[in-house]
């Protein structure tokens, strides 16, 4: 019987002069350069999206902050302790309005309402007036550069310094000094925040003796827009808040969803507790990272629309059953493990919030297209193989056409276009993944033909 060639894809066993026993596979040459042209398509996807989205997320990453017309209500109050120890009360409503905004500068309009309170006297405190107020720094009522360690804050000329309170004015244009990121908790709903400290010490009182001041400002990470402030005063070692000031109202947030209020409903039932370690990662990655950029936080809003669409239901089931709780520690163990990753990944770019969270995004779904849908892609494409390779080049014209629609959605601040292209990037993404199996040869068909040819 007469030889057959080898098929270029089978599986052939070597005989070398060291008289080793190799076994090696070959791909037929279309398949190599399927993969080629796959790997190159991904290289070229990724130049482009750094390209487009690094340089315009500089200016166009969030929305601007101040905004024409933007609205902020604050309600400020003393402490009862100081009222017991100096026989001062006041509270006052503040209400801060920006027009004519530039790129360096505002008007804004302050219109105050309140009362001091000074041993059982009664003096209401009303006032309104326009000033001119940067766009282009880091203020009292908004930051530009939040999440640094140290900044120096604008808050108003000499005429405007800040009360602490009655009979005493300082002025609060100094340097402030990263003290935490809490949760700040405001009539407006709970959000992640960054709260900066500057402190006045040996402050001379009438009196002789010398007061230490400190002030705290929280600001939300997103907008960057004071939410909270505190005061604390120290006298003869003793300290205590004497002036506290929060939100009350605002049109920045005016429509827009509060990510950092939801639960991870399913990964709390799973764990037992919102406090457990995998529990406190999840929230943090997405409320310390992807809600913090204009990408990640456009996903989570059609994220958050589909996840909460069920998972209050499956959450009920698994809390009532251990032992759907530890089949769901199972599978959720490589969810965990890849969104550490990815967080690496966020922490790695995070230079350039918008392409780390673009990045991190990428890469979660891609390896949770790997982990989760290999095996079934594989048993499919043993039937459907040529319809799967003949899908994965328009996925990867859907990768690039979402990529630039996500970048134009930054530049021109278009919510809407940021959540369906980030909707759209993420799924093709995990598709792509997903079929990659279809680019390589059956391994039972290569082994058949191997078989087969040994028998020829």
């Amino acid at each position: 019987m007469e030889k057959q060639p080898y098929p270029p894809e089978i599986l052939f066993i070597e005989h070398n002069a060291g008289m080793h026993w190799r076994l090696q596979r070959k791909l037929p040459m279309s398949n190599v350069r399927q993969i080629r042209s796959a790997l190159r398509a991904m290289i070229i996807l990724y130049v482009l999206m750094i390209v487009t989205i690094s340089p315009t997320m500089i200016v166009f990453g969030q929305q601007q902050i101040p905004f024409d017309r933007l609205m902020l209500t604050y309600y400020s109050e003393t402490t009862q302790i100081l009222q017991e120890r100096t026989g001062i009360h006041a509270s006052w409503w503040t209400t801060l309005l920006f027009h004519n905004v530039s790129a360096t500068s505002s008007k804004m309009d302050i219109n105050v309402n309140g009362t001091i309170t000074q041993n059982n006297k009664q003096q209401d405190e009303n006032f309104s007036l326009t000033v001119d107020f940067p766009t282009n720094q880091d203020t009292l009522v908004y930051l530009r550069n939040g999440g640094q360690g140290n900044l120096t804050i604008y808050a108003g000329p000499p005429e405007l310094t800040i009360p602490s309170f009655p009979g005493l004015t300082v002025n609060l244009t100094r340097s402030w000094n990263l003290h935490d990121k809490p949760l700040i908790r405001t009539p407006l709903g709970a959000f992640s925040g960054y709260r900066y400290h500057t402190g006045i010490k040996s402050i001379r009182l009438p009196s002789g003796d010398t007061l230490d001041l400190d002030f705290y400002a929280s600001y939300e990470m997103k907008s960057q827009v004071l939410m909270a402030g505190e005061v604390w005063a120290t006298l003869n070692g003793s300290s205590a808040m004497i002036a506290q000031t929060e939100i009350r109202a605002a049109n920045v947030f005016s429509g827009q969803a509060n990510p950092s209020s939801s639960q991870c409903l399913i990964a709390t039932a799973t764990y037992g507790s919102a406090l457990a370690p995998q529990v406190q990662f999840l929230r943090d990655f997405r409320d310390q990272k992807l809600d913090n950029t204009f990408a990640g936080y456009s996903f989570m809003i059609a994220f958050n629309l589909w996840y909460y669409s069920f998972s209050p239901a499956i959450a009920g089931t698994i809390h009532l059953s251990p032992q759907l709780q530890s089949m769901m520690q199972i599978l959720l163990y490589p969810v965990i493990t890849i969104l550490q990753l990815s967080a690496r990944v966020f922490d790695v770019f995070s230079f350039q919030p918008e392409l780390a969270a673009v990045l991190a995004g990428l890469v979660a779904t891609g390896l949770l297209g790997v982990v989760y849908l290999w095996i079934p892609s594989i048993m499919i494409g043993r039937r459907f193989k040529s319809e799967i390779k003949r899908a994965l080049k328009p996925l990867v014209t859907i990768l690039g056409a979402a990529t630039i629609a996500l970048a134009g959605s930054e530049i021109f601040g278009n919510s809407l276009l940021a959540v369906a292209s980030s909707v759209v990037l993420v799924l093709a993404n995990l598709l792509f993944f997903a079929a990659l199996p279809g680019i390589f040869p059956n391994p039972d068909s290569l082994v058949h033909r191997f078989t087969r040819k040994q028998r020829a």
